[in-house]
């Protein structure tokens, strides 16, 4: 009888740790970046292009959350002239699912390449990144 007994009590308890083991597990954060993308409706600019100088374009973006508890916290624009070292020319903070944003960019007076960086970062702190180059004549 104690043997019964006693399989029977490893036997419930067992149970118990298997149906309890799932709802004790802490959730994984996934890592995964979020999402930014070029807005392309008409009158957008959003592929590197050969434009004039003193051009003036529309650049849009749209950003998203990626994760269900990774809120978007900060966007970030820089520009490069020719290869010299890139300047932020933009930043914002917010805390938002989703994020958009247009901004009007008037090329310099002079030939050359402009090269424009739009970032993203989360909660987290993982970014994701588009590009823009435009040569400029």
């Amino acid at each position: 009888m104690k043997t019964t007994a006693t399989t029977l009590f490893f036997g419930l308890l067992l149970l118990t740790a298997a149906t309890l083991s799932p709802a004790c597990k802490k959730e994984k954060d996934e890592q995964i970046p979020p999402e930014i993308s070029f807005k392309t409706g008409s009158g957008y600019t959003y592929a590197n292009d050969s434009v004039g100088t003193n051009d003036t374009l529309l650049v849009g973006i749209n950003a998203s959350k990626t994760e269900e508890k990774d809120l978007l916290q900060r966007f970030i624009v820089t520009r490069q002239y020719d290869a010299n070292s890139a300047t932020t020319i933009l930043t914002e903070s917010f805390n938002q699912d989703t994020y958009s944003k247009d901004m009007t960019i008037i090329t310099r007076s002079v030939a050359g390449t402009e090269k424009y960086t739009y970032t993203i970062i989360n909660r987290d702190g993982l970014t994701k990144t588009i590009s823009l180059v435009l040569a400029v004549h």
